[in-house]
């Protein structure tokens, strides 16, 4: 169809194109016709002037011409051939312009109705042509959508997944939040725990020794008579005393 279009219009602009010529060529010899008639009517006057003049002299009586009179016809008679030289000259130059004018419009103008009779020849082959390559181009377009609507719908089963996914990741990871905070409650309060198990141990630990060196200092101020075996009893209350205080240190916590 495209191609019919352009088929048209390109002859409808050849033909306007021509119309515009022929226009052109038309004035151009009407001008010229009018130029030769006006020539023509010139020299018709110029020969029945000339008629009426011969026969004016011939009525006249004869007499014996004067050397001026004729030098006076020769120069009209020269300038009359002259005058049809040039009519002449001029005559077959506007009809050779006037050729080359016709040759000029005619040659494009004939160029341009074989390519035109060519393009009706092979229009017909070119549209069967465009006609396949319009099936096979539909194909194309109904595959294509097809094609669109199931990825249309994967996407969207694809969004309702994900979705689904997201919110299940969103919950798990509250749930894992949760644990953690409840993990670093128990944290907190063991360590807690034994912080305050430490200090007792250290609070008894100190209870422990006072209590111990204020037996020991008694039984060195009775009256024993055994020195060594005070000596003894001290140097066992000292490694015990330190034996404790290695046992009662605090056990080092992680912090979080």
């Amino acid at each position: 169809m495209l191609v019919a279009h352009e088929l048209v219009f390109t002859h409808l602009s050849i033909r306007s194109g021509y119309d515009a010529e022929s226009v052109q060529l038309s004035a151009m010899t009407s001008m010229s016709q009018s130029s030769f008639s006006q020539a023509q009517s010139q020299n018709l006057l110029g020969s029945s002037q000339d008629d009426q003049q011969w026969q004016t002299q011939q009525a006249l009586p004869s007499f014996p011409p004067s050397p001026v009179r004729c030098n006076g016809n020769e120069k009209l008679q020269e300038v009359e051939r002259n005058l049809n030289k040039a009519f002449v000259e001029q005559t077959q130059a506007q009809k050779q312009q006037q050729e080359r004018l016709v040759t000029q419009i005619a040659s494009p103008i004939s160029k341009s109705m074989e390519e035109i009779k060519k393009q009706l020849v092979t229009s017909g082959e070119g549209q069967q042509k465009q006609e396949a390559v319009i099936g096979v181009l539909a194909k194309g377009i109904d595959n294509v959508t097809a094609t669109v609507s199931e990825l249309r719908e994967q996407s969207r089963s694809n969004k309702a997944t994900c979705q689904e996914t997201r919110t299940a990741m969103v919950t798990e990871v509250a749930a894992v939040n949760a644990a953690l905070t409840r993990l670093q409650a128990r944290v907190d309060s063991v360590e807690g725990g034994v912080k305050v198990c430490s200090g007792h141990v250290t609070q008894v630990l100190e209870v422990i020794g006072t209590t111990h060196e204020a037996l020991l200092s008694a039984i060195s101020a009775s009256s024993c008579n055994c020195p060594q075996d005070a000596t003894q009893v001290n140097a066992l209350s000292s490694a015990e005393r330190a034996t404790k205080k290695k046992k009662a240190q605090p056990v080092p916590t992680r912090s979080n």
